[in-house]
């Protein structure tokens, strides 16, 4: 079978309802399972149910055409895309979380270096640096609220409702980004993907009346 025209990252987990929204209106056949690839001929394209962490990356590799990914990842990837459309599947910020206990700010005022648990460990280190104070990191892959305070003294964290946030002890100490979810490209060939790009900013409005 020779190679596609597109290849197109679109995400799993928490966005996964919107992303096979977007397949099913492309005519790319999703079937509940195990698949983690489809085709569709209208398109010429093959779209991967990718984690949406890796997502960025590959699209500024150029090893995939076009991606759905958020900021938070684009961010800490540091890859070079193109944001192409806001699609505002979901809308969060990315926030220092310290103890609803403790008075004041936790971030600064440790005697011994702070530790920090969080995912996003190249956004944590660039917001650490800029206080100037000792740290170290914990990366983990998720859960950051079990783990602080306890194991660390913050974490830096997602923040959408708020509710994980509440129910753990935790208050937002600082909003270090306003994120949402985007359609982006690679910077090498972007006209490659006008068409699909086009026809996925017309439906989106419809996806997400629809999820």
């Amino acid at each position: 079978m020779s190679r596609p025209c597109l290849r197109v990252g679109m995400p799993k987990g928490r966005l996964e309802p919107y992303a096979r929204q977007v397949l099913a209106a492309l005519e790319a056949p999703c079937r509940q399972g195990k698949a983690l690839r489809f085709f569709s001929g209208k398109y010429d394209a093959e779209f991967h149910l990718l984690k949406i962490r890796d997502i960025p990356a590959l699209v500024g590799a150029g090893l995939i055409d076009v991606g759905i990914a958020s900021d938070e990842w684009i961010l800490e990837s540091g890859a070079r895309v193109s944001r192409v459309h806001d699609l505002g599947w979901c809308q969060a910020e990315l926030c220092v979380l310290s103890p609803r206990a403790s008075e004041g700010g936790a971030v600064g005022l440790a005697s011994r270096p702070l530790r920090v648990v969080t995912e996003f460990e190249n956004l944590a280190r660039r917001f650490l640096n800029g206080k100037g104070v000792d740290y170290e990191i914990v990366k983990v892959h998720g859960s950051c609220e079990a783990l602080a305070p306890g194991v660390a003294d913050v974490a830096i964290d997602l923040v959408e409702t708020g509710e994980t946030m509440r129910q753990n002890g935790l208050k937002i100490e600082e909003k270090l980004h306003q994120c949402s979810v985007h359609l982006i490209s690679g910077m090498r060939n972007p006209e490659k993907s006008h068409e699909l790009a086009n026809d996925i900013i017309s439906m989106n409005q419809s996806i997400t009346q629809l999820v």
